[in-house]
């Protein structure tokens, strides 16, 4: 891989309250081998000796061939350039994690046979077997970037008969070593689904020279990311009124959230991005401001905040959809109407509105 990354809340929010179950499970951080005992710098892990979870086999190999079944072994990476690394670092050294996220990495992790200073080929698939059925598993690839192009890596699931359970890619990021990249960070990974019996990780980029850094292997459990708990303006079903509009919306998340510009977009009703600037990102507030001339009002509005948007404590990507696993975009739909507008259609002036105001105003006022 070539280098290239309590609030108390004063305002009266409305809170959405989600239950998101505990991450459970062993993790595999490969900082011992399958036998309990401390590997050394490129020792292979024997793709038939198997790491034992839940009383379940998990065995890890590259399939050089590409039959589906591991061929090669992995090789253990000691952190820190030494040489014979596994991925390469802007402005520090090669194997090691940008500052906060050293515990994370620890001291070794899994990767292709060809240190990245000498890689004559893209790596090959990553494949783990088991040998009963889970139901999850989480993992994290270190480093995702690229000089010139991009880096990106498949994830398909398969069950005991070869269907696929689950697919996903990881997200695509800007090159260089600045900007929207995983520079020295990990991309984290987290699936539930049934009855999963072998996972093949496959490169599907266009950068030429990349390695895989594999570590933090939940082979049997998923990985929780931050989940939205708060937001502000907060009105039933997302509905807003007043003539001024809708200046600004914050988003509380359950824990600090690294968010970009690039993570955001917000639409009108006909598809058109509406402009605004972000602030927050490395806090538990998110706040979208829109700019002047460009205030939510009289349409529908859709906020997205897309799962690169990841934890500051580890990397774990937004749970948007709420399911308690990591990954998954936040929607917001919001509509903004005028003051008069209180009826069916809403967006639309009618003789319904005035009908509305006329029974409130003979039934309600005081």
């Amino acid at each position: 891989m070539c280098g290239t990354v309590r609030l108390g809340l004063a305002f009266g929010l409305g809170l959405m309250l989600v239950g998101v179950p505990a991450a459970s499970g062993q993790v595999l951080d490969f900082e011992t081998t399958p036998s309990g005992a401390v590997p050394v710098d490129d020792q292979p892990l024997p793709r038939a000796t198997p790491y034992v979870v839940d009383g379940i086999e998990v065995r890890i190999g590259f399939d050089s061939t590409g039959d589906g079944f591991a061929d090669t072994d992995a090789l253990f990476e000691a952190v820190g350039d030494d040489g014979t690394d596994g991925y390469n670092v802007c402005f520090q050294e090669n194997d090691t994690a940008r500052s906060g996220l050293d515990a994370q990495l620890g001291s070794f992790f899994l990767r292709w046979v060809d240190p990245v200073q000498s890689l004559a080929a893209l790596p090959p698939p990553l494949v783990i077997d088991y040998n009963l059925p889970v139901q999850a598993f989480s993992g994290e690839i270190w480093d995702l970037d690229s000089f010139t192009t991009f880096e990106r890596w498949h994830i398909v699931a398969y069950n005991g008969k070869g269907g696929v359970v689950a697919d996903l890619t990881s997200p695509v990021t800007e090159p260089g070593c600045s900007g929207n990249t995983f520079d020295g960070e990990p991309w984290i990974f987290s699936v539930s689904a049934v009855d999963i019996r072998k996972i093949i990780i496959t490169f599907d980029g266009d950068a030429s020279s990349v390695g895989l850094a594999f570590n933090n292997f939940r082979s049997n459990s998923f990985l929780p990311g931050p989940t939205l708990i708060a937001r502000a303006p907060n009105s039933a079903e997302g509905l807003e009124r007043g003539h001024q509009g809708v200046p600004k919306v914050d988003l509380v998340w359950s824990e600090p959230v690294r968010v970009d510009p690039g993570d955001v977009s917000v639409v009108d009703g006909s598809g058109q991005a509406v402009p605004f600037t972000l602030s927050g990102s490395g806090t538990q507030v998110t706040t979208i401001t829109f700019d002047a001339g460009f205030l939510l009002l009289n349409d529908l509005y859709t906020i997205t905040v897309a799962d690169t948007a990841v934890a500051v404590s580890n990397n774990a990507p937004l749970d948007g959809d709420g399911n308690g696993v990591a990954g998954g975009a936040y929607v917001l739909p919001l509509r903004h109407v005028c003051l008069a507008d209180l009826d069916t259609p809403i967006g639309v002036l009618d003789l319904r509105d005035i009908t509305a105001f006329v029974d409130e105003f003979l039934n309600n006022c005081q």
